[in-house]
């Protein structure tokens, strides 16, 4: 069984929750178990599939593998949804790079910044373009229509 595999089982797990996914992930991923929700790991995590730069985070894991349980509770836990790895990717960048629709959602529902820039001045609706991750394109851009509504609402 691939790590990929297991963590998405994982995330379906009915026992799973906000105080055990750290330790649960950190476990099948084989990385230091610390306790800290937003700890960034110093080197490279190579899933094969999935390679995950330096600084990034469990939610950073969890949402390019489409495990919205995952990133609920890793969320839950108390995991900043706008932490950036070293290349200045947040978890919905990650998301838009592999068409995780699932985690995009929830990301969305816990305001995940959308106009965020990457090192290279993308966001994640650019990303999600380049790679035809259309799902979350979509998602992301009902989003910012939203987003711009309410504030065309607010400043009555």
């Amino acid at each position: 069984m691939t790590i990929e595999i297991a963590l998405q089982n994982l995330n379906s797990n009915p026992d799973l929750n906000e105080k055990n996914v750290i330790e649960l992930m950190c476990e099948i991923l084989h990385i230091m178990n610390s306790s800290k929700v937003n700890y960034r790991h110093p080197h490279i995590i190579d899933l094969g599939s999935h390679v995950f730069a330096q600084g990034c985070t469990l939610l950073h894991i969890a949402t390019a593998l489409n495990c919205d349980k995952m990133a609920d509770y890793l969320i839950k836990a108390g995991a900043d949804v706008n932490s950036k790895d070293c290349y200045k990717r947040t978890p919905l960048h990650y998301a838009a790079m592999y068409n995780s629709a699932e985690a995009t959602k929830v990301l969305l529902d816990k305001k995940a910044d959308i106009y965020a820039w990457d090192f290279l001045r993308n966001t994640p609706l650019q990303l999600a373009i380049a790679r035809d991750s259309l799902k979350v394109a979509k998602l992301i851009t009902d989003e910012s229509k939203d987003r711009s509504l309410r504030r065309c609402l607010e400043k009555k």
